[in-house]
């Protein structure tokens, strides 16, 4: 029974952490004039990366999300066919969820007025960007466990990582908005994904998450660092950059840090 229970707070605490991370991000970026700045600092960068993708811009925030719904959809078949319905069912509900909570959150949290710092109006967290994680970490849930590891991790993260720059880029969302929705699609992994598993070994889980953790924290001390003066050359693209990777990391090693075969 103290086992069951020290699993149960176990397989919470990486939850716990996600919605702790989010209340952090809209805090600080949201209820403090400097995090405001911060955030809106962001549209002045990228300039060089906007010059390459001038005409991919108006597609490409809109577009990858299509692309990962369409790949989620004929993953979700394969899976049917390998009698991978639980695995299935799960990234469903996730991505629903993920969708449905990220625009209520939009619409009942406040900004306050602070300063003249991009638009005013409440943007976090980006249900584009919930849409685009939600749907990366679908993917990996239904897909064969053999192609996991950490490359294919990285790869993810770096895909997640895309699709909520290109709202950055596209001045469509601030980064803060972009790394609450991938904590709060976090969080509702850390939840969901071991529904997935027959025996989830919460003990082994929770130990595997050291590394993980120390590389995101040493990704937001390096993007704290470039808000330095000496850095402010590339404050504006670097610094969102680091920020959402980060987040993006830590959500997909929720996703694939599943430690018992379903």
């Amino acid at each position: 029974m103290a086992e069951s229970g020290l699993s149960r707070v176990r397989v919470a605490l990486p939850a716990l952490a996600s919605v702790i991370a989010l209340s952090l991000t809209y805090v600080i970026f949201v209820r403090t004039a400097a995090g405001q700045a911060i955030d809106a600092s962001a549209f002045g960068g990228g300039e060089i990366i906007r010059d390459w993708l001038t005409l991919l811009l108006p597609w490409l925030r809109t577009g990858i999300v299509l692309v990962l719904a369409t790949i989620a959809l004929a993953a979700g078949v394969i899976g049917l066919r390998h009698d991978r319905g639980r695995e299935l069912t799960v990234a469903l509900v996730l991505v629903l969820l993920s969708v449905a909570l990220a625009r209520m959150l939009r619409n009942i949290l406040g900004r306050p007025y602070l300063g003249d710092y991009a638009y005013s109006i409440n943007t976090l967290p980006s249900t584009h960007a919930a849409a685009a994680a939600s749907l990366v970490v679908a993917i990996v849930t239904i897909w064969p466990r053999r192609q996991r590891g950490i490359r294919p991790t990285l790869i993810a993260a770096g895909i997640v990582t895309a699709a909520g720059y290109a709202s950055v880029l596209s001045f469509a969302h601030r980064p803060s908005d972009v790394v609450a929705a991938i904590l709060l699609v976090g969080a509702l992994a850390a939840l969901l994904l071991p529904l997935t598993q027959s025996r989830y070994n919460a003990k082994k889980f929770a130990g595997g998450l050291f590394w993980p953790i120390a590389v995101s924290i040493l990704l937001l001390i390096v993007w704290f660092l470039t808000l330095l003066p000496f850095f402010s050359d590339i404050r504006f693209t670097l610094g969102p950059l680091i920020e959402i990777f980060a987040a993006a990391l830590w959500l997909m090693v929720l996703a694939t840090r599943r430690s018992a075969e379903s």
